[in-house]
């Protein structure tokens, strides 16, 4: 795609930096109630405190996250599931899935 096509995939977005230590080593990208997050840079944790802060407010405004991962990638799948998402669905390329609650609230 072009590189319009691609940043129009991010109208609407709210993309925040994830810093640790003060370096910037990830971000997350959400629309409504969608969830990414991308990883960069140095090694890191994520915490307990992190997820809750960043998917309870969105369970709070919309009752539940979306998220989706390339069928490719088992890594995030097993992270996606330990979370407390559950596979709603899938297209040529992704899993889809929904989190209605988080397990270590």
């Amino acid at each position: 795609c072009s590189r319009e096509q691609y940043l129009a995939l991010f109208e609407g977005c709210e993309i925040r930096a994830h810093e640790v230590a003060g370096e910037v080593v990830g971000a997350t990208v959400t629309k409504g109630p969608e969830f990414h997050f991308a990883t960069f840079g140095a090694k890191w944790k994520l915490t307990r405190a992190d997820i809750r802060n960043y998917l309870q407010p969105l369970l709070d405004e919309f009752g539940y996250v979306l998220t989706k991962t390339p069928k490719d990638d088992h890594r995030q799948m097993r992270f996606n599931v330990i979370l407390g998402f559950r596979p709603v669905g899938e297209d040529d390329i992704f899993i889809h899935y929904k989190l209605e609650q988080l397990r270590h609230a």
